[in-house]
């Protein structure tokens, strides 16, 4: 829990989104997702 808040904190930095966590935190998810799909050697077309 502890790093997800991290990584969410560091998203919303990063984005320059200032206080909304609910926007880093979707990109945070929507990150992982893609990332899961390239280690899968999936591809969006």
């Amino acid at each position: 829990m502890e790093r997800s808040a991290k990584q969410i904190r560091h998203c919303a930095n990063e984005y320059q989104l200032g206080l909304d966590i609910r926007t880093a935190a979707y990109i945070v998810s929507m990150e992982k997702v893609y990332n899961t799909y390239t280690v899968a050697d999936f591809t969006f077309t």
